[in-house]
Order: structure tokens, then C-alpha cells, then sequence
């Protein structure tokens, strides 16, 4: 338990560096933004996720602007799978696209975690959301039913 704290403490720590950088906008050093970059591209899936569920709090695109309107900024996946296996050497025909959310993770049920490929699919039942995570326990990235 007190590597996952530390884990969690680092990426804090990482977290408010790159806001730091981010807030320096485009004309900012383009050395942090490399690495900016670097970090963010060596994570998995959830893990990004995960990461960008706390910038994302951090940041709601519509807080406070107009009372009867929500919004919820989140990582997002969409997926087509042929629509039929092609004959060889015929290109693949593709079927439609599947969009949904990448579920965020439970902490308390983080052991249940399957990998880093988001393979198990879900539906939010509170929302309605298609949700794809890695674990077997998931939280909405729109609602944050559990």
C-alpha cells in the first residue's frame, strides 16, 4: 500500500510541474514541453486516465457559466471493427464507430485490475455511457457512479 501512496504522491507532485507548464502556453519552454510529453506518452491507458481524471477536476470546461447546464471533460475512445473478414488481399471493410468513455478506477478495488489493455466494456447505469476499463471495478468518467 505505501508504494501505490508514493506512486500517487509523484504523480501529484508531476501533475502540478506540468500545469506549471502548460500554463506557460505555447511560447513556453518547448524542453518542459518535451517532457511534458514524454511522461504523459509513458503511461497506460489507465493510467492516463487516472491522471487526467485529476486535471480534469482540476478544470471543469463549464463551471459556474450557465446555472442549468453540466459538463464533465474526460478521456474518451472510439473503436470500428471490420464490418466482415476480408478475402485475402482485399481491403478490410469497416463496420461503425463505437464511442465511450475510458471508466476510471476504483482505489479501494484497484486489485482487481486486469492489465493495461482496456479490454472489459460496460454501461453506466445511471447515465447511460459506454464505459471500457481494464478493471472489474468501475467508476463513471461522466457521472462517477461506482
Amino acid at each position: 500500500m505505501g508504494f501505490r501512496r508514493q506512486r500517487d504522491r509523484d504523480a501529484e507532485e508531476r501533475a502540478r510541474e506540468l500545469r506549471q507548464a502548460a500554463r506557460r502556453g505555447a511560447q513556453g519552454d518547448a524542453v518542459e514541453q518535451a517532457r511534458a510529453l514524454a511522461f504523459l506518452r509513458s503511461l497506460t491507458p489507465p493510467e492516463l486516465a487516472q491522471f487526467l481524471r485529476r486535471v480534469f477536476a482540476d478544470n471543469p470546461p463549464s463551471a459556474g457559466q450557465v446555472p442549468c447546464d453540466r459538463s464533465v471533460l474526460f478521456l474518451g475512445i472510439a473503436r470500428s471493427s471490420w464490418a466482415h473478414t476480408p478475402e485475402p488481399g482485399e481491403p478490410p471493410e469497416w463496420g461503425e464507430w463505437k464511442t465511450g468513455a475510458v471508466a476510471y478506477q476504483d482505489s479501494e478495488a484497484n486489485a482487481s485490475s486486469l492489465g493495461a489493455a482496456l479490454h472489459r466494456e460496460a454501461r453506466c447505469p445511471e447515465c447511460r455511457t459506454h464505459l471500457w476499463s481494464n478493471s472489474k471495478v468501475m467508476v463513471c468518467a461522466v457521472c462517477g457512479w461506482a
